[in-house]
């Protein structure tokens, strides 16, 4: 790109996300900033997989990052500047079809599942506004069971359609159902609504079979939302497993417990661990100075949240016998 740098002092000029004829293109090296001297016109070059060097460039749009440097203290600030589907070429024709399998869509956003690969899922996110999409899973289950939580994000820009895999050691090679909860954070947008959403539990591949998975743990409590079971003594604390009856992500928190007789109050037990929706999964409490091995009675108070509302009611845990 040509940047005309209208200042009397150097700017520096980053890309944090572009797309080409309405494909988002992947890799985008972020932290890669290009100095235009004061005054001028410099080229600058967004480092990014192309698939297809030779295409035609008939639209384009992108999230940069201007950078100025304060003569005084020298540090440098950045300034998010967004362009939305700008014409370079009508000649050229664009059209953007998805060719994964639609799972979720609101006005913002459609979702698609594309498929796994040998390193995890594949997702495809249309992003329909005029910002940035910084799209993420905080949690999936597949088949009916939670997966490890794993961190990964797809910076999509403004109309267009990206990519996010999914990796992670625990991602079955055949996919029947999948659920969990995502967001998509609207960047540098003000007064629109973001992107936070639970997947209730939907058929991939109505041919896959699959034994939903059991708890193996000591009941606790159950009602129409969930059910807990003690799973046992960590390095950190006590694990749970949590069946998430709903169509919502919970998230599970920690209140108090007491074990054994001794009482661990609010300030020595941290656990928000979030179910998806109608599968199995784990949640941790871990406890200030834990060095226990193994217990014989549990009792104490947890949260069942919703984690998309933020509102939920407490699970009371009668005195247990688990060991």
């Amino acid at each position: 790109m040509n940047v005309e740098n209208l200042k009397q002092e150097f700017v520096k000029v980053g890309c944090e996300s572009i797309s080409i004829n309405g494909i988002n293109l992947k890799d985008v090296s972020s932290v890669s900033y290009e100095t235009v001297a004061a005054s001028s016109i410099g080229e600058v070059l967004v480092k990014a997989e192309v698939e297809d060097p030779s295409v035609s460039v008939g639209t384009a749009s992108a999230l940069l990052q201007i950078g100025r440097q304060d003569p005084k203290s020298g540090k440098v600030t950045t300034e998010p500047q967004t362009f939305d589907t700008v014409v370079i070429d009508s000649s050229v024709p664009v059209e953007v079809v998805p060719d994964g399998e639609l799972i979720y869509k609101e006005d913002q956003m459609r979702l698609y599942y594309k498929g796994t690969t040998a390193e995890g899922m594949l997702f495809q996110i249309e992003n329909l506004t005029s910002y940035q999409m910084n799209f993420s899973p905080e949690l999936i289950a597949v088949n009916g069971l939670s997966l490890k939580r794993t961190f990964c994000q797809s910076k999509i820009a403004p109309n267009s359609l990206g990519e996010l895999l999914y990796t992670g050691d625990d991602v079955p090679s055949a996919v029947g159902t999948i659920s969990g909860i995502f967001r998509g954070h609207l960047q540098d947008a003000t007064n629109v609504d973001q992107v936070h959403f639970s997947l209730k539990p939907t058929v991939i591949d109505d041919t896959v079979t699959f034994e939903p998975p059991k708890p193996t743990g000591v009941l606790l409590f159950e009602n129409d939302e969930i059910r807990l079971y003690y799973k046992g003594v960590t390095e950190k604390g006590i694990e749970f497993e949590v069946e998430n009856l709903t169509d919502k992500t919970v998230m599970i928190q920690a209140r108090e417990l007491t074990i054994d007789g001794t009482t661990y109050d609010s300030g020595s037990v941290l656990m928000s661990d979030d179910i998806a929706p109608q599968s199995l999964g784990t949640a941790e409490v871990r406890i200030t100075d834990w060095t226990t091995t193994s217990i014989t009675t549990i009792s104490g108070t947890l949260k069942n949240v919703d984690a998309i509302k933020y509102s939920g009611s407490d699970v009371k845990i009668p005195e247990t016998q688990v060991g």
